[in-house]
């Protein structure tokens, strides 16, 4: 028979569980109230080291057209062996870019651009010849943005920025 400190503990534990559920539902409101949009891709097979590969990621939902960007986190997965090389730019090739290192990067270098800004993530396997077996990149690109005070809640999906 459980004592009164373990119905306690789970009365707690049930409570913060609770709470945790509702949050996520809800979109996870920030005090400064950014929003969120996020969209998920995996990029065409890379079958030759050098040539690189580019994924196109654009707002899924309309944004406010004075929205501005407040910060933006990749993520990228792959399996192959190799060296993978990846950078985001604003236009293809071109634009304000950020070379990513590791599986993530958030990063502060686009704010204060349109939130329905199109990004395109371009990926490299470092070296030359044949890439076996092909190698895709699995990736995730978030832009928190701001539409202002008096915008609030008119597009978008409230989030906090998960930052390393």
């Amino acid at each position: 028979m459980p004592d009164g400190h373990d119905v306690g503990s789970r009365r707690i534990f049930a409570a913060w569980l609770t709470g945790f559920m509702l949050a996520v539902a809800a979109g996870n409101v920030t005090a400064q109230g950014d929003q969120v949009w996020s969209q998920e891709a995996v990029s065409p097979a890379i079958n030759q080291k050098g040539l690189s590969v580019t994924q196109t990621f654009s707002a899924p939902q309309p944004v406010h057209p004075q929205a501005v960007i407040t910060s933006v986190r990749v993520q990228r997965q792959t399996r192959t062996l190799g060296q993978l090389g990846s950078v985001l730019c604003t236009a293809p090739g071109a634009g304000r870019c950020v070379v990513l290192f590791g599986s993530h990067t958030s990063t502060q270098a686009f704010n204060g651009l349109p939130a329905n800004q199109t990004f395109y993530l371009t990926h490299t396997l470092v070296g030359h010849g044949p890439q076996t077996p092909p190698a895709f990149v699995r990736s995730e690109l978030s832009v928190w943005y701001s539409v202002g005070p008096s915008l609030q809640g008119q597009h978008g999906k409230s989030a906090t920025p998960d930052t390393p």
